[in-house]
């Protein structure tokens, strides 16, 4: 594959995966707008920071098999392995991460609205694991992890107001991990290394927060 220079024409690159995404959207359009009036979010960028997780899980679908790295998660923790799961492609230690924050930052005075990120009713850490792969292919738990990351990451970037710039942020810290600084997101903001990771020539991939914002652009009213 090779790329043209100028502006990318994300929707025709990626074809029918680019479709299924953006079905996936609409089908599911009603549930992104429940989750964005319940924590008072923006719908439309809630779906801007993880359409790319959705093309790339319809690019990468017939390569995703998760088995057996979910027994060997459940049996030894995300330091043994770590890998996504879901159409939001969330990785375990993302949701881990997630619920430590909604369990242990007080400065979230809305965290409260999510302690049942964090609330599990068995005490085995094999079966909360269990529990928490079996939240990470469900679509509603899945969104109320984006409504919290989503969250937690406005809080992070509050001072910047302009919907663009944000979504850039946003769907790069995403992309990257909760926890990295400005300065390595500001790096990350300019890699191109979608769909295929770091690993594959930058010149066959896209920038990931680039297909976010493209997407916001082109459904934001």
């Amino acid at each position: 594959m090779s790329f043209s220079p100028g502006r990318v024409d994300y929707q025709k690159y990626y074809g029918q995966s680019y479709q299924s995404a953006l079905n996936f959207c609409q089908i599911n359009n009603g549930n992104f707008q429940k989750i964005a009036q319940k924590y008072r979010l923006n719908p439309q960028m809630l779906k801007a920071v993880v359409f790319p997780e959705l093309l790339r899980y319809n690019v990468l679908k017939d390569l995703i098999e998760t088995a057996t790295l979910e027994l060997v998660y459940i049996d030894n923790g995300n330091k043994a392995v770590d890998f996504s799961i879901g159409h939001f492609q969330m990785k375990t230690s993302f949701a881990e991460k997630i619920e430590a924050i909604a369990a242990e930052d007080e400065n979230c005075d809305w965290s409260d609205e999510f302690q049942g990120l964090c609330s599990y009713n068995e005490t085995d850490e094999k079966k909360i694991r269990a529990e928490r792969l079996k939240r990470l292919t469900n679509l509603d738990w899945q969104l109320k992890y984006l409504a919290f990351f989503f969250k937690y990451a406005e809080l992070k970037f509050n001072k910047i107001h302009v919907a663009e710039d944000k979504i850039k942020w946003i769907a790069t810290l995403y992309n990257c991990g909760i926890k990295l600084n400005e300065s390595h997101l500001k790096k990350w903001m300019e890699i191109k290394c979608f769909p295929y990771g770091t690993s594959v020539p930058a010149k066959i991939q896209h920038n990931y927060s680039d297909i976010a914002l493209d997407f916001y652009l082109r459904n934001k009213n």
